[in-house]
């Protein structure tokens, strides 16, 4: 059986400008799909790309981390604390986004990715979560200081596609944002949440084939076997519509 082909979203803009020459992409995304049964394709964030002639190719979409996704896409002025935005990564996002949701191509939306799966489909952002320099006194820190993975509790309704890819009710997961989900896009509803309230994900009331959370499964962490339930629950999806294509050639 083929491997499902799976496009994983990559950075233009990076954190430093040192490396703003290059596209890259930290390799635990890879690793995942590929232990996953996938065959990971990286996607740069060019000009000009040929939109509809790459998701053709694509049996899954990853839509990954990164730097803040411009305000103007859902309507408000930019906070003091948005910062790293990349307009040609979010043109490029957006545009295939939409076309994914459009054919019904799964997608799996983490960190940033669930916030660009928010907006494309109407909704908006909180822009920052403030949390104090020493997060000792911080209940629910959703990053290290100044910036870095760091682990916390996420609380998922069971009665969730989500409850049933990892079979938890409370999980511990990797984080690393400042940004989270405010208004809820079109057809979303909430699935889990951290112990502060904040949205850590979301899923389709409307049929959409896509996991989006806040956290990130790749980094693993304390509950890292669960996690990986998820890119297996991912590429379950991915997989359907590679099997009904290849039946009916």
């Amino acid at each position: 059986m083929n491997s499902p082909t799976v496009g994983i979203t990559t950075f233009g803009l990076c954190f430093g400008s040192e490396n703003n020459d290059r596209f890259w992409l930290p390799h635990h995304y890879v690793d995942q799909v590929i232990r996953a049964g996938g065959l990971p394709i990286l996607l740069p964030p060019a000009p000009d790309y040929p939109l509809a002639a790459l998701v053709a190719t694509l049996d899954g979409l990853i839509l990954t981390g990164g730097g803040d996704v411009e305000p103007a896409r859902y309507d408000a002025p930019c906070h003091a604390a948005t910062v790293y935005i990349d307009p040609a990564r979010d043109a490029f996002e957006f545009a295939l986004t939409r076309q994914c949701i459009e054919r019904d191509i799964p997608v799996f939306a983490i960190c940033r990715g669930m916030q660009v799966f928010n907006v494309a489909l109407g909704g908006t952002l909180c822009q920052h979560l403030e949390q104090p320099e020493d997060l000792s006194l911080c209940d629910t820190p959703h990053r290290d200081h100044p910036r870095g993975p760091i682990a916390h509790t996420v609380a998922i309704d069971e009665d969730s596609h989500l409850y049933t890819h990892v079979g938890r009710a409370r999980l511990s997961v990797m984080s690393n944002h400042h940004q989270c989900v405010d208004r809820l896009g079109e057809g979303l509803r909430v699935c889990a949440r951290a112990d502060d309230g904040v949205i850590e994900a979301v899923e389709s009331v409307n049929g959409l084939r896509a996991i989006a959370i806040q956290w990130h499964p790749e980094l693993g962490g304390e509950d890292a076997a669960i996690q990986a339930r998820l890119f297996d629950a991912f590429l379950g999806l991915c997989a359907e519509p590679a099997r009904r294509q290849r039946s009916q050639t």
